[in-house]
């Protein structure tokens, strides 16, 4: 780059100031490359009994409307049927926004699907009797893969995991896995709530490496 004040042309075409008379370069901001920056991010922590208290409150509120529709309480019982059908709506998303968040953990360690797969093709007809195994009982087993490997001694049940896929499929039945669906969710938090911490680990810049 020339400078405008001594005609001495610089070699560095990104040069500020003149190498011969320290004269300002005119420099158009498209020739300077910005520093490089680092950006940290952290997620929020989970809290399991956010699922606890909506799930088993929704199911008191249907049992209380139950108990009350004999009588003359008919718009008792409808409020406490909309509260209750709202407390187990809210309780299973955040389930499910829990099981992502986990997801989002292992990725770049071998993980065998990505958080959006593992929650969205829960929802595909019949597909999601084979699929709840993989986002299910396959995270419990990538999970613990990566526990291993930080050395976090945070471990999900496979097992549990594994009742909980077989239940749930199964019809009429599938309501007695919600226990066992309150036992993981406090598996999976204190997995990914230590993760979270962990100074080896940003759950927010790490590469999916690997697909179903």
């Amino acid at each position: 780059m020339r400078c405008q004040q001594c005609n001495y042309e610089n070699e560095s075409s990104s040069a500020v100031f003149c190498d011969n008379c320290g004269t300002r370069l005119n420099v158009q901001r498209s020739d300077i490359s910005p520093p490089a920056t680092t950006v940290t991010q952290t997620g929020k922590k989970m809290n399991p009994n956010l699922y606890t208290i909506s799930l088993w409150g929704g199911i008191l509120c249907f049992l209380l409307a139950g108990s009350f529709s004999s009588g003359n309480n008919n718009a008792f019982d409808g409020l406490l049927f909309i509260i209750g059908f709202g407390a187990i709506i809210f309780s299973e998303t955040y389930w499910l926004v829990c099981l992502y968040k986990c997801w989002s953990i292992v990725q770049g360690f071998g993980a065998r699907t990505t958080p959006g797969k593992a929650v969205g093709y829960l929802f595909i007809p019949f597909f999601n009797f084979y699929w709840i195994f993989v986002a299910l009982k396959g995270l419990s087993e990538d999970a613990n893969t990566f526990s291993k490997r930080q050395e976090m001694r945070k471990e999900i049940s496979v097992g549990l995991s594994l009742s909980i896929c077989i239940i749930l499929i199964i019809p009429y039945i599938n309501m007695l896995g919600l226990p066992l669906q309150n036992i993981l969710i406090y598996q999976w938090a204190d997995f990914y709530n230590t993760a979270a911490l962990s100074k080896n680990h940003d759950i927010s810049f790490v590469k999916a490496d690997a697909v179903v």
